[in-house]
């Protein structure tokens, strides 16, 4: 194998493994998150003041629990696996959960939730899923 070959190599397990890191963490947030949303839809459990629920097209955080604990939690959760197991394809769902996640935090400024560290955080977790699904898929097609 020659020494740029051992380069990708390396290259990719690196970006695989950060993958699964950031997806389990994604997911382990999402999955408590929604989890207490479900729970208690009033967002009392996890510090959300009761005046959000004016701004968003929900009675409560029900809904927005059931959806975080899904696409950003189960599904987070799953593509993880799916690149520890590294099936075909799971370049493109990790490219795919990072959109996912930026298009969940945009929905949210949109509705006028904003929290710095949490949106900073997590469009950060965004922005290097989508990178790092790019940079897999480029390397596949090498």
């Amino acid at each position: 194998m020659k020494k740029s070959e051992r380069k990708n190599v390396k290259t990719k397990k690196l970006l695989t493994i950060s993958s699964i890191v950031l997806l389990l963490f994604l997911s382990g947030s999402a999955i408590y998150g929604g989890l207490m949303l479900m729970i208690d839809p009033s967002g009392v459990k996890l510090g959300l003041p009761s005046e959000l629920l004016n701004d968003i097209p929900f009675r409560n955080f029900f809904i927005p629990g059931l959806i975080l604990f899904v696409m950003n939690g189960l599904f987070s959760l799953m593509i993880a696996i799916l690149t520890f197991k590294k099936v075909k394809y799971y370049d493109w769902l990790i490219l795919f959960q990072g959109c996912v996640l930026a298009v969940w935090l945009t929905v949210e400024l949109v509705l006028g939730i904003f929290d710095p560290f949490l949106h900073y955080t997590c469009y950060s977790i965004a922005v290097l899923l989508i990178i790092m699904g790019i940079l897999l898929i480029i390397g596949r097609k090498r």
